[in-house]
């Protein structure tokens, strides 16, 4: 049996592909499998690629039919065969310990695990000027933060109601298969409940709130097991050009029935901060937790939405009078989210200039397993 599954959905990007798959085969190990389902609407690059391969731990699937991101996510997922289960993006990697991770787990009897994460932005990513986290980094850029191998156990029930009181607007310390780490299991579990691993339309933010209520022993490990890609079409990449907002109609990989899964009380509009909360009250909804709802703070969610998405405040002005919300309350918080973005800018800028940055930046780096071996050469052995 597999000590561990990686899956990967995919879709139209084997540029990126390439060289996930290419840091696999620098593991070189019998017990990691590499479970590809690639939705492209051609495939002759990857499958000649892997042909040329020829390796049996890899499983790639291939389907034509038009999968929403959810549904090709829990198709990677339902051929996973190990014991532990990763999902990542076509621009994601991987480190080379990435093998130390199972092998705590399974001694210490973790269900869950998930980890200090370094970004990789990829050369085609483009960064918009109006966003201020664009200004701390470039495009082929990757941070490597100070890291110590710390290992913090955390309860899951806590970090989901500090979500919804968030307004599930990120993911917290919630456990995530997701740049995570889960026992299959465990994922199994939700599978039976929901009869999928995906709850939701955003397969991140709907699967660690399904997964937050049936894992019992869930870590947080200080160490970079796992690389966050942003390319130039992924989520992240829309997000740093201040392209991740749409009407629902145009958003092809959503599901087809969006609309109705949508809740009356959120914006009808596609952003980061819409899909996410819609995630977490379908996904809510799915394990029988429909009393959590309620105590979602969308205040919260109000106000991360008008501070990032000043063109669409008359929809979110009608949402907050139509929820009884004071309007003033919302502003203040917006205005306390600009002086926390400002604040980290200053902050970031003063340890650059004074030399006290203690994480490492590296620039023109040309793809991520370049990105990944950077890294672990540099952290080393904790």
């Amino acid at each position: 049996m597999y000590k561990l599954s990686i899956a990967v959905p995919t879709k139209d990007r084997f540029d990126y592909l390439k060289y996930l798959i290419d840091a696999y085969l620098e593991i070189n190990t019998e017990y990691i499998e590499l479970v590809i389902s690639d939705n492209s609407n051609t495939n002759e690059l990857c499958f000649d690629y892997l042909k040329k391969i020829s390796n049996n731990n890899i499983k790639y699937y291939h389907s034509q039919v038009q999968m929403s991101q959810a549904e090709n996510c829990n198709y990677a997922i339902s051929k996973c065969n190990g014991k532990f289960v990763t999902l990542l993006g076509d621009d994601d990697c991987i480190s080379a310990k990435i093998l130390d991770v199972t092998k705590y787990m399974e001694e210490m009897n973790i269900q869950s695990s998930y980890f200090t994460k370094i970004i990789y932005r990829w050369p085609d990513v483009e960064l918009s000027k109006e966003n201020i986290r664009n200004k701390l980094t470039a495009n082929a850029h990757l941070r490597i933060p100070v890291v110590t191998g710390k290992i913090t156990s955390l309860n899951t029930t806590d970090e989901l109601v500090r979500c919804l009181q968030e307004g599930f607007h990120r993911l917290g310390k919630m456990p995530r298969v997701y740049h995570g780490i889960i026992e299959k299991k465990i994922l199994d579990t939700v599978y039976t409940k929901t009869g999928t691993y995906f709850p939701g339309p955003s397969p991140d933010m709907a699967s660690s709130v399904a997964l937050s209520l049936v894992v019992s022993s869930h870590v947080i490990i200080d160490y970079p097991y796992i690389f966050s890609g942003q390319g130039f079409n992924s989520a992240a990449g829309l997000g740093l050009r201040n392209k991740h907002k749409g009407n629902l109609s145009e958003i092809h990989f959503l599901p087809k029935n969006i609309e109705d899964l949508w809740d009356n009380r959120i914006p009808k509009i596609w952003t980061g901060e819409t899909i996410y909360i819609i995630s977490a009250i379908s996904a809510l909804k799915s394990m029988s937790r429909e009393d959590l709802i309620n105590k979602t703070d969308f205040s919260n969610h109000y106000a991360n939405f008008l501070s990032n998405h000043r063109e669409y405040k008359s929809m979110v002005i009608d949402k907050i009078h139509e929820n009884d919300i004071s309007l003033y309350l919302i502003l203040f918080r917006v205005f306390l989210i600009h002086i926390r973005k400002w604040l980290s800018l200053i902050k970031w800028n003063f340890l650059k200039r004074s030399k006290k940055e203690k994480n490492l930046n590296y620039y023109k780096v040309p793809n991520s397993i370049m990105a990944a071996k950077i890294a672990d050469s540099k952290i080393g052995n904790l």
